[in-house]
């Protein structure tokens, strides 16, 4: 079935019928799609990244994770701040890095991550993640494939072709885009993610409750 679904900001604004919704994303496409929508940020997953092992972790003991403890991880070689993410004790104890490469300040960071997680609403929630990067993808391995399909929330994973995650929607990736490029860029390299929201019905999606 080919993924072609043309969607303008007004055809996406009357469409949806759900609301107060929150998006659990490994990326930036849950504030764009938020931004898109003119919908109130109701995640603290924005402006930030996981690695696609933490994000499994962080959506499968999502509540241990949201009352978890949340400091400050000094990286080397990178410019921007990193959070340690410790779940509150219970059912894991793994701690997981969270890449808040859109804040100039780790305590800037904190403060929206506190102000947003209380605004979850835990009975309308939606993960939405990628598996694009080539060495994740050479990484891939049955248990992070495994943890993705326990994820008990309705989801979708943006791949480029199938992995044999459960619910893969595949963006065709164009020929001149590198890596993470096809999310995010147009031929032009204007930043937009319109090819992304071309393809997949999010709104659809955002649909289901």
């Amino acid at each position: 079935m080919p993924n072609k679904i043309i969607n303008s900001e007004s055809s996406f604004r009357s469409k949806l019928k759900n609301k107060d919704f929150t998006i659990i994303a490994r990326d930036c496409v849950g504030g764009a799609l938020y931004h898109q929508l003119k919908e109130r940020f109701l995640s603290p997953t924005i402006n930030l990244f996981f690695t696609l092992n933490d994000f499994n972790y962080f959506c499968l003991y999502l509540e241990d994770y949201i009352s978890g403890e949340l400091i400050e991880s000094k990286e080397e070689n990178i410019d921007y701040p990193v959070g340690l993410l410790k779940p509150r004790k219970g059912t894991t104890d793994k701690a997981i890095k969270v890449h808040f490469m859109h804040y100039e300040t780790f305590e800037m960071a904190y403060q929206k991550w506190e102000e947003r997680k209380q605004r979850i609403n835990w009975n309308n929630i939606y993960v939405i993640s990628s598996c694009c990067y080539q060495h994740e993808i050479e990484n891939l391995n049955e248990q992070i494939i495994n943890d993705w399909n326990k994820i008990k929330y309705p989801k979708v994973i943006l791949v480029d072709k199938q992995y044999g995650f459960n619910d893969e929607f595949i963006i065709n990736k164009p020929e001149e885009c590198q890596e993470y490029a096809w999310l995010l860029y147009e031929p032009d390299k204007e930043k937009t993610w319109k090819r992304t929201f071309n393809e997949f019905d999010f709104i659809k999606f955002l649909n289901k409750k």
